[in-house]
């Protein structure tokens, strides 16, 4: 592994215990239409104000993914994943980041759910990965990768909603956020003061 994603795991496994607030929408295998969301977060041990919002432990939300899955998900994209981001899920699975942006990091599949509802147009050619939210400077933004030819580059970027037109391309609405996900992990926890 890179000096760079040792750190970053390092890094991941000290916060463990740090709290994520988040809406309880952000909760993988949630639910929206969930008759009794008190009980099925009640049974993850959740906090949940009964009307909105969740508070967990960073730790609550490693669920390791298997190589397997992950080049599952990957052939379903169509193109490579960065190597960084396939290591930090084969480590963690989806896991989340305490503070104010609402960091989410999803797996490949759910994050072409995003992605496909939200940055690109559907029926056109997937040209980026959106892999969480990010409100660190407007609700409603994301980051992710830009796709080159077969693969996405290890560059994080921030996809501004504000700015995103249909069939324009991402260099129009996307703005450079760090060299790679682990760089990016280890940048914002230092931000945040963690």
């Amino acid at each position: 592994m890179p000096k760079k994603l040792d750190a970053a795991v390092d890094k991941l496994r000290a916060i463990a215990e740090e709290q994520c607030e988040n809406q309880m929408y952000v909760w993988p295998g949630f639910d929206p239409e969930d008759p009794d969301p008190v009980a099925f977060f009640r049974k993850r041990k959740i906090k949940f104000d009964g009307v909105l919002f969740i508070r967990y432990p960073v730790k609550a939300t490693f669920q390791s993914l298997t190589e397997a899955q992950i080049a599952k998900e990957e052939k379903l994209l169509g193109a490579t994943l960065p190597e960084d981001y396939k290591s930090l899920l084969q480590t963690f699975g989806e896991f989340h980041l305490p503070g104010n942006a609402m960091i989410c990091i999803k797996s490949p599949a759910r994050a072409l759910q995003t992605t496909r509802g939200c940055w690109c147009t559907e029926g056109q050619p997937l040209t980026v990965l959106a892999i969480s939210s990010y409100c660190d400077t407007s609700d409603g933004n994301s980051f992710g990768y830009i796709r080159t030819g077969d693969s996405f580059g290890p560059a994080l970027y921030e996809f501004n909603h504000e700015l995103w037109r249909k069939n324009a391309k991402p260099a129009l609405w996307a703005k450079k956020l760090s060299a790679s996900l682990a760089d990016f992990v280890l940048e914002y926890l230092k931000k945040i003061g963690k």
